[in-house]
């Protein structure tokens, strides 16, 4: 330890000197820099990381003791780093900040993985100051949360000729990893396309058959490979006329003797379009239904047989006619002309 006489207290005639002791004063305490890793931080939420740059302490000699003093450094800038491991692109950013000194900075994480945050703090003096690496954790957000909005689930689609253009829409709230990729199951096709945010729309077109049930179905996925796929069903009703084909007969036939057995045969879409039945009708001759000969009983391939007992200057004119499931009916015509 080292002394050092004082002035001597007068305390009577007899004066005593008594010397106060003074310490060696404390080690001082460098400047030092600290990194605060974001809280449970999430992909994609705005977020905060703190560098906090502490002034350092030193002593001084005062009222017979050494009394602590902040270094109170001035700072130039602080510069922040903040990169992934594993990764070739170290770093996802680097900040300086001017006149430096520590601070909040704001950042929004696009990985689910681990990062490294550090920090060097400068003084305007040149002296640099470091914080060891903290090294977190960035969680993904989940797969994504999506409505679709339309087409509603179980509502009555009716399906025309030549397909039916239907609308799907998403919607979708904060807090999302955008973008998200999107695919559109229907029919056996696929459609894609891009959602950045808030609301997306697609326009697909459904076949015109068959009826019946008809699902749509819509596949979301981030771009931390997360996906959700949801789906909305339809009732597809018919809404044009059955058609009716006819096979191929001969329109001439010369006989040698009557009746003659007028034969033809014909298809349909059958239940596929929702045929309930196939009639004829040959003027002052005969009309009813025809023979259903189809393999499913769907009237997709039929037979009439019509006896003919006369020849007819005219020849015979008959139809043919399809009725669905809703009565929409559908007919072809035409003319045989048989003699002998």
């Amino acid at each position: 330890m080292t002394t050092k006489d004082l002035p001597t207290e007068e305390n009577g005639p007899e004066a005593v000197a008594k010397p106060a002791i003074i310490t060696d004063p404390p080690d001082p305490i460098q400047p030092w820099l600290t990194v605060q890793a974001p809280t449970a931080p999430k992909v994609g939420i705005p977020t905060t990381v703190v560098v906090t740059a502490h002034p350092g302490t030193n002593y001084t000699w005062k009222n017979n003791s050494w009394q602590p003093v902040s270094f109170t450094p001035s700072y130039s800038s602080t510069e922040l780093s903040i990169g992934w491991q594993n990764s070739s692109d170290q770093y996802l950013t680097a900040i300086t900040d001017y006149p430096g000194g520590g601070g909040s900075y704001p950042q929004t994480f696009t990985r689910a993985v681990d990062y490294t945050i550090s920090a060097v703090a400068t003084t305007s003096n040149g002296v640099q100051y470091h914080a060891s690496g903290v090294t977190f954790h960035v969680s993904p957000i989940g797969p994504p949360d999506f409505t679709i909005t339309s087409p509603a689930n179980g509502g009555n689609l009716s399906l025309g000729p030549n397909g039916t253009p239907v609308t799907v829409q998403l919607s979708s709230g904060a807090g999302q990893l955008y973008p998200f990729s999107v695919a559109i199951d229907y029919d056996g096709a696929r459609t894609v396309g891009q959602y950045n945010g808030t609301s997306y729309s697609s326009t697909i077109t459904l076949r015109s058959t068959p009826v019946g049930p008809r699902t749509i179905s819509v596949k979301c996925t981030d771009t931390n490979n997360q996906s959700t796929t949801k789906s909305v069903t339809l009732n597809g009703t018919d809404s044009a006329p059955p058609t009716v084909t006819l096979g191929a007969y001969q329109a001439d036939v010369k006989v040698t003797s009557f009746p003659y057995f007028f034969v033809l045969t014909g298809t349909t879409p059958g239940a596929s379009s929702g045929v309930t039945g196939v009639t004829y009708d040959v003027p002052g001759v005969a009309s009813g239904p025809a023979t259903d000969t189809s393999p499913g009983h769907d009237w997709s391939q039929w037979q009439i047989e019509v006896p003919l007992l006369t020849s007819s200057t005219s020849g015979y004119n008959f139809s043919v006619t399809a009725t669905d499931t809703r009565g929409t009916t559908s007919t072809k015509t035409g003319n045989v002309n048989v003699h002998l």
